[in-house]
């Protein structure tokens, strides 16, 4: 078991997963093709922010301004560390542009 994971939220959706980009495409894949197309007609793509939460993927916390805020469950059972803060990596902002999650950066994240 991994001691992190990663977190990416759209404005469809957030997914977690072992890699970033397994996390990438499952929020792709949640928000669907037809969104995809229909925001590619205004946009490079679906945009997501990127999280890698120092956490394993089976713990529990809570969701703040879209993104991990505090533990509940450090590990999915045990609750030793409830309420405290998660130290987030910084966030990537992101461009998804394909159903397979290729990514291109947003200009903003610079």
């Amino acid at each position: 078991m991994q001691d992190h994971h990663y977190y990416c939220t759209t404005a469809y959706g957030w997914s977690v997963a072992e890699t970033r980009d397994a996390a990438v495409t499952a929020a792709i894949r949640y928000a669907g093709s037809s969104t995809l197309k229909q925001v590619k007609k205004h946009a490079p793509g679906v945009q997501a922010a990127v999280y890698r939460v120092p956490l394993p993927k089976a713990a529990h916390y809570t969701i703040c301004d879209y993104k991990p805020d505090r533990i509940t469950k450090e590990d999915g059972i045990n609750s030793t560390r409830a309420g405290e803060q998660i130290e987030l990596t910084e966030r990537e902002r992101v461009f998804i542009t394909t159903m397979t999650g290729k990514t291109i950066p947003d200009p903003e994240n610079q």
